[in-house]
């Protein structure tokens, strides 16, 4: 009985040390290069495309793309933007994109050199090293 409580006492103080993982490595992640839609209305605000619209995912539904964060390139008529969903199938539709101005990328999958190369074509000065991952709550 000594013993089962001291293994049991060990068994936690070791599952409180577990460190959490940093949520810049959970979901799934696509880079892209996508143009500017939206009429700049409540309704419609300009976005990136594939972003979602405001109130369009209803509390508690993490099926579709559930956070993502962009920098306006140059010119203001594209975004540099990274979505960030649960399941890969939520970004599909940008993924199989064969819209000429949209360029994807998969973090893991394609190199830092081939996305910021792209990404500066659009960008001047950007970098991933200052292009945080997006927070996801």
């Amino acid at each position: 009985m000594l013993r089962a409580v001291a293994l049991l006492l060990l068994s936690l103080t070791c599952l409180s040390a577990q460190q959490k993982v940093d949520t810049s490595h959970l979901y799934h992640r696509v880079l892209a290069r996508v143009p500017m839609v939206g009429k700049g209305t409540l309704e419609d605000p300009i976005r990136p495309m594939f972003a979602p619209l405001p109130g369009d995912q209803k509390s508690g539904d993490r099926s579709g793309i559930i956070a993502y964060q962009f920098q306006m390139s140059d010119d203001g008529q594209t975004a540099l933007v990274e979505f960030v969903a649960v399941n890969k199938a939520a970004l599909d539709t940008v993924l199989a994109s064969k819209d000429a101005r949209v360029k994807t990328f998969e973090i893991g999958k394609d190199s830092k050199a081939s996305i910021e190369a792209e990404f500066r074509s659009s960008k001047r000065d950007f970098s991933l090293d200052t292009f945080r991952p997006a927070m996801v709550q």
